[in-house]
């Protein structure tokens, strides 16, 4: 049984000490549908798989997924802390049995917003989707909340369908097992999500005879700042569809359609978007198998532009087959990328015990300045895995998959989060 909890930790003085841990409808407050999409405080009973994502606001409100339950569809439980941030309460339970399983697989709010008004989007990968397709379509939604109302439903539950109709694309373009909302990620008025099930590209070439990725494009164009964004249809415009069609040099330059799991990851931070193609091929030379690779886009009007260029293409130096670099893509700063290869070997023979690597630069220009490895990882450990890194302005906070190595009953990897100052 998989029920979960998440796990809040408060800074005191430089030294990150919990401060609280929630685990479904755990106050006081008559939370409307905290019962349908969220697992009782002290229940344990079904799988729920609380805490699968986490994202926290600017003022400090937590969001825990729980995506797994057979029979809701999951939900997303928003938490706000009371005065002294020793402890969240809920206030508010999102969900929609229409969203299909895995409702919420991915969250987050929007980095530049830093006021009491919250824009709050999720993903729901196995949605039906629009215009009557079923199957593992995708969606992304935006729902919007008040940080520090303290009370109940303060974020919104008629949360409104980021509708996909790119420039020359249409519907047509949103096709069964895209799993749109694998990823998702927001940054001043626009959200980026990865599909990575898309076959947008098609087989061009020969090049693939499966799924090439893609991740759709967002931009809030009535409101540049997103403050003032509604659920009115129609406020956040699909501007674009970015696919891997561009490799550098290191690669033999022309168009490569194989580049499978693009939009494993993504993440956005002004005028730049990475996307992480953890199966594709990658290492020094760019042709090792499944090393992985991130794709760097640029824009120059970002809301009301569909124009996003190739700007760049990161590999790992040492890349190995398997290491799938870009599984996990974070973008603290303008300059700076932090990129998770949950496969990768560390000194000491530690098979996939995973490793984070650190670029630096802007717009086409980018360098390996660092890969970080943690010494106490063992087999399987995975630090780094699918969308296990979180960055500030200042650290990095890494995860693993605490994937046992022998039976199901074992757990030879403690969990840990390791935090590294940049």
């Amino acid at each position: 049984v998989e029920q979960g909890v998440a796990y809040i930790y408060k800074n005191e003085k430089g030294m990150f000490r919990q401060a609280d841990q929630v685990s479904g409808n755990n106050g006081t407050l008559s939370v409307t549908n905290a019962a349908t999409y969220l697992p009782a405080a002290a229940s344990a009973d079904e799988d729920w798989n609380m805490g699968a994502a986490v994202a926290v606001s600017s003022g400090s409100a937590v969001a825990v997924a729980a995506p797994n339950h057979p029979e809701t569809q999951g939900g997303i439980g928003i938490y706000e802390p009371n005065a002294d941030k020793t402890n969240w309460t809920l206030t508010s339970a999102l969900g929609a049995t229409d969203m299909g399983y895995d409702f919420g697989r991915a969250i987050a709010f929007d980095k530049a917003v830093s006021g009491t008004k919250q824009l709050f989007f999720y993903g729901g990968p196995s949605a039906g989707g629009g215009g009557g397709a079923t199957g593992n379509c995708g969606e992304v939604r935006l729902a919007i909340g008040t940080d520090g109302a303290g009370t109940a439903d303060n974020y919104s539950t008629a949360a409104v369908e980021l509708t996909y109709d790119p420039p020359g694309g249409g519907n047509a373009s949103h096709v069964v097992d895209q799993f749109l909302g694998y990823s998702v990620a927001a940054h001043d008025g626009v959200v980026v999500a990865g599909a990575p099930g898309s076959r947008v590209l098609g087989t061009a070439g020969g090049a693939t005879s499966g799924p090439s990725g893609a991740a759709f494009v967002w931009a809030n164009t009535k409101d540049a700042g997103g403050t003032t964004a509604t659920l009115q249809a129609g406020y956040y415009t699909n501007v674009a569809i970015l696919t891997g069609t561009v490799w550098d040099s290191a690669g033999g330059g022309g168009l490569h359609a194989n580049t499978p799991g693009f939009g494993a990851d993504v993440d956005i931070y002004g005028d730049t978007i990475v996307v992480g193609a953890p199966s594709g091929e990658g290492g020094a030379a760019g042709t090792v198998s499944k090393a992985g690779r991130v794709f760097v886009f640029t824009s120059t009007d970002v809301r009301n532009s569909d124009k996003w260029d190739h700007a760049a293409v990161l590999t790992a130096s040492d890349g190995s087959s398997a290491d799938f670099f870009g599984s996990s893509v974070r973008m603290p700063n303008r300059n700076t990328i932090v990129i998770g290869a949950p496969g990768d070997e560390v000194p000491g023979g530690a098979t996939s015990a995973g490793s984070i690597y650190v670029f630096t630069g802007n717009g086409s220009n980018w360098d390996q300045v660092q890969r970080i490895t943690y010494t106490g990882a063992a087999t399987s450990s995975k630090y780094g895995f699918n969308r296990a890194i979180a960055a500030t302005q200042k650290e990095i906070f890494v995860g693993s998959s605490d994937e046992p190595t022998g039976p199901s009953t074992e757990t030879n990897n403690p969990e840990k989060i390791i935090r590294y100052r940049i």
